[in-house]
């Protein structure tokens, strides 16, 4: 029996199409989650970026009350700060944060 090769030819054509094209976008997509994963380090590890990230954010608020909530802020709090100035109208975050720094500035004069 003679089997003809030709008639396969065009199959593996397209699979090879789509094998060079998934390659392509899964190489893309390591690069782009390498990138995420290096500024959520930088975030995590480096107190003045994460200072900056909000700042930028929180237009409105004025910046010596938002070091002085950072400064006695962990990295949840900022987190939990970050997820508000996203979500919050900038109005209300501005006054967020003068609550939360007379709050913070009578609890540290509370202690002396």
């Amino acid at each position: 029996m003679k089997h003809d090769a030709m008639c396969i030819l065009p199959i593996n054509i397209i699979n090879e199409k789509i094998y060079v094209f998934l390659w392509f976008w899964f190489v893309i997509l390591a690069v782009l989650s390498g990138v995420v994963i290096v500024y959520r380090a930088v975030l995590l590890l480096w107190p003045p970026a994460r200072f900056h990230v909000l700042k930028s954010r929180a237009r409105l608020a004025n910046i010596t009350y938002l070091e002085r909530v950072l400064d006695r802020c962990k990295v949840g709090e900022w987190f939990l700060l970050d997820l508000l100035a996203k979500n919050l109208d900038p109005v209300h975050y501005r006054d967020l944060i003068s609550d939360l720094e007379k709050h913070l500035e009578g609890k540290s004069l509370e202690l002396v």
